[in-house]
């Protein structure tokens, strides 16, 4: 079922400043992020869903992307952040837990929502500025290298690993956001993406 929320919007730059007019909104809009010409894509809450990930073009045409957490409770989506022409959030849902999200928005498939699986586990997640994070994989792998990238994939961090089952990241010199930690060997490479508030 798609739905359709009433949330037109203007747009005015201003000294290089962004202002927004939300001239009528759904029952309450969080974590606007515009992109794309007058493309908005917003976590709302509506009559019939919680917080889920909603997309506007700036006319009456905004609409509900994927309910994740049907019913009261919502997927909570936040932390949107873009990179290329992906949004990507974390949501929750009673089935994966607090888990990371990408959105296509220009999809060359069917596909436009998918969630990023990492062989392994990095945590806590989200962490806080100045606190480690550690990122743990499956036995089996042998990793030497990890990249650490911040959301524009601007390398920020680069990591030799020296055990064999897990990394330790050391946040004090990171900002909030989203990053993505490539592990490397020499044939394989893998990534997960890590939230910072």
């Amino acid at each position: 079922m798609t739905m359709v929320l009433s949330c037109i919007f203007q747009m005015e730059i201003m000294c290089g400043w962004l202002r927004i007019f939300i001239l009528e909104p759904a029952q309450a809009i969080h974590g606007i992020l515009f992109l794309m010409g007058s493309k908005a894509v917003f976590a709302a809450s509506s009559s019939e869903t919680n917080r889920e990930l909603y997309e506007c073009d700036g006319t009456e045409g905004t609409k509900l992307v994927v309910d994740l957490n049907p019913g009261e409770e919502g997927s909570d989506p936040n932390h949107l952040v873009i990179a290329g022409n992906y949004v990507f959030f974390y949501a929750t849902t009673p089935q994966t837990g607090y888990e990371l999200y990408k959105y296509d928005l220009e999809p060359s498939s069917d596909i436009q929502l998918q969630q990023v699986s990492f062989d392994g586990k990095i945590y806590p997640q989200p962490a806080a500025v100045g606190q480690a994070i550690s990122v743990a994989w499956l036995e089996g792998h042998q990793w030497s290298t990890a990249d650490l990238s911040d959301a524009a994939g601007r390398l920020t961090e680069s990591y030799r690993i020296t055990d064999a089952g897990y990394l330790t990241i050391d946040t004090k010199n990171l900002h909030s956001g989203i990053y993505q930690i490539t592990l490397k060997n020499d044939k394989l490479q893998m990534t997960g993406r890590i939230c910072i508030q």
